[in-house]
């Protein structure tokens, strides 16, 4: 019998990102298979052109969340009682970023067998008390509820046990790239990258993502930039929101230059020499899946996440958060020898591709939807 899918995700950016792929990846799947698909995000994703993508995969709507002017948790219990009821087979509803998670599971309260609710546990679980109150009174109530919460890595596991989830609903899942949208770039490809950036031949490029500035360790990469600011040739690109305050802490810093956000991520990628993750706290970091999918060498902070996915890796350091540790490995990794970066480049692709591509993740993702709803 056909499953209806629903997916919920508070998610609203304006680029794609390696997110909406794994859920149009799994529209894809579920088609195929003879389901239907459902998407429903905050009103924030409104206009977004990225919604086209799912044209003829599943329907989109829009569901409030609770705490906004226009939603409460009794809102989305409506709605989404009003979708499952609207099929008249399984239902599973699949909810990320933690914004639907309550309304999702308690419509299983008096609900048929036949509907299943996954929680998708991307993290960070800030650890301020306000916050570990409400996700221990979410995990441990309303969590009992749920089919399962998918853990995109040990560490996120770990912190929900420690908030008291119920250990026999978590279940470690890592997300997942498009690998054939993140390969190694040519040499056409590269020198084009870099010349739209202004950067020379010569230039040697570390690659930072400064969205979040104080997640993403912002202050870690100006301290590391000063340290290597000697070197005229290299070269720090942190791509950071239009307007984000933080825009204006690059003054001083003649060697770090600012770029905007932008859909063709792999442009920067194939413009860089490394890629810089100096941050503070990791679920499973995409950016770094992704730079290693195009065969990037990266220099990361040593969260165990990081150090787990780069290590034994010919251009790849996990380092300690302090700015001469992660200067001391950008040298290396900037100055790496030719021979090195192929070596890498084969290990890291075959790395990412062997445990991270998304086909595969979407027909696991599937495969538990099926199972979670057979009598």
């Amino acid at each position: 019998m056909a499953i209806q899918v629903i997916q919920c995700a508070d998610y609203g950016g304006p680029y794609r990102g390696s997110f909406i792929p794994m859920l149009t990846a799994v529209a894809h799947e579920a088609a195929a298979r003879g389901h239907r698909s459902r998407v429903l995000f905050s009103p924030i994703a409104r206009e977004r052109p990225w919604l086209s993508d799912f044209d003829g995969l599943a329907r989109v709507g829009f569901l409030p969340t609770a705490g906004s002017r226009a939603g409460t948790v009794a809102g989305a219990v409506r709605r989404l009682g009003a979708a499952i009821r609207s099929h008249p087979g399984p239902t599973v509803i699949h909810t990320h970023f933690a914004a639907f998670d309550i309304p999702a599971g308690l419509t299983r309260l008096g609900r048929r067998s036949d509907l299943a609710v996954f929680w998708h546990e991307h993290g960070p679980l800030f650890d301020d008390p306000v916050h570990r109150w409400r996700n221990a009174a979410r995990h441990v109530t309303i969590g009992r509820m749920v089919s399962a919460m998918l853990c995109v890595s040990p560490e996120v596991r770990q912190q929900l046990r420690a908030r008291h989830a119920p250990a026999d609903r978590l279940i470690d899942v890592p997300n997942a790239i498009d690998t054939d949208r993140f390969s190694p770039p040519s040499a056409d490809e590269r020198r084009a990258a870099r010349g739209a950036l202004g950067l020379g031949a010569q230039d040697r490029v570390a690659l930072h993502f400064g969205w979040d500035w104080q997640l993403k360790g912002g202050d870690l990469m100006l301290a590391a930039a000063d340290r290597l600011s000697s070197a005229p040739e290299v070269r720090f690109l942190t791509v950071m929101r239009e307007g984000s305050d933080p825009v204006a802490r690059l003054a001083g810093h003649p060697n770090v230059q600012a770029v905007a956000p932008s859909d063709d991520v792999r442009r920067l990628y194939a413009a860089a020499d490394v890629f810089l993750g100096c941050s503070r706290y990791e679920g499973l970091p995409l950016a770094v899946l992704e730079a290693l999918a195009c065969g990037l060498p990266v220099v990361v902070t040593d969260l165990p996440v990081q150090a787990r996915l780069t290590r034994d890796l010919p251009g790849a350091q996990a380092v300690a958060p302090a700015p001469a540790a992660v200067a001391d490995a950008l040298r290396r990794q900037l100055w790496l020898s030719g021979e090195r970066r192929v070596e890498h480049a084969a290990r890291a692709r075959a790395r990412i591709e062997g445990s991270f591509a998304l086909d595969a993740w979407a027909r696991d993702m599937v495969d538990r939807y099926e199972a979670s709803v057979r009598p």
